[in-house]
């Protein structure tokens, strides 16, 4: 007898958002609502042609634009449609047969603010090069490797690691319940936020790894058992576009 009760163990794709200009300056975003660049956005095609063989049950996004509009870009390709950026060329001699999955079956995307990159407070939009921006995050750290987690970034609306982290698992775990049957789920967020988790994943499992940097549009593959509600990292950071790509320290 065919079992069609939901599977248990979800498979999330956890992806960073492409490139905005900020990315290009090293300016640190945080929550400042910026958009994809026009390299961004053709990372995001190239993205969803990456992609577009895998299963996909459900799309879930951070509600900032840079990783809704890469979420859109990726939806909008699988779909066929010819107007996801301005390479309308491109776009146009593509076949609309690649998507494995039929046009019905693409998700739409459902947003959650959990899903939001950490508030950096006064930070946000300065140089992160800069010497004395530097050394303020360099401070704070070393306090989180003490496991002061609870020290935030100064300023408005600045939050902790364990305020990033522990809204950031529920997100997670909010999206692993809208993956159904299928349980494949991508998940469109940000490279600090996606860095977080993964070391906090490999922290509760007493593995040590060396964390790489999570580029614009890279792929980490988490599965997560709703049982023993516990999450296991099965790729970290995989490059999976050959575009030119900015690491998370931007």
């Amino acid at each position: 007898m065919l079992c069609h009760c939901i599977r248990k163990e979800k498979i999330i794709c956890h992806i960073r958002h492409g490139e905005t200009d900020w990315n290009v300056e090293k300016r640190i975003q945080g929550q400042t609502d910026t958009v994809l660049n026009s390299n961004g956005k053709r990372q995001a095609r190239l993205l969803a042609k990456a992609l577009e063989s895998k299963p996909c049950t459900a799309i879930v996004s951070s509600d900032l634009k840079r990783a809704h509009e890469t979420a859109s870009i990726v939806r909008n390709y699988w779909l066929g449609k010819e107007d996801i950026d301005d390479d309308r060329e491109s776009c146009s001699t593509r076949d609309k047969n690649t998507k494995a999955t039929s046009i019905a079956h693409v998700p739409k995307i459902i947003t959650d603010s959990k899903l939001r990159e950490l508030h950096a407070g006064d930070l946000q939009g300065a140089i992160s090069t800069d010497p004395k921006i530097s050394r303020i995050r360099t401070l704070l750290n070393g306090e989180w490797k003490q496991g002061k987690t609870n020290r935030k970034y100064p300023g408005s609306g600045g939050e902790s690691l364990d305020d990033l982290v522990s809204r950031a698992y529920q997100g997670l775990k909010n999206a692993a319940k809208l993956g159904g049957k299928g349980g494949h789920v991508f998940v469109f967020s940000h490279g600090g936020l996606i860095k977080s988790i993964a070391k906090d994943i490999i922290d509760k499992t007493n593995k040590k790894t060396m964390l790489k940097p999570a580029t614009n549009c890279c792929l980490s593959t988490i599965k997560y058992s709703m049982e023993s509600d516990s999450f296991e990292i099965v790729k970290m950071f995989e490059r999976v576009i050959s575009e030119d790509a900015k690491d998370d320290t931007g």
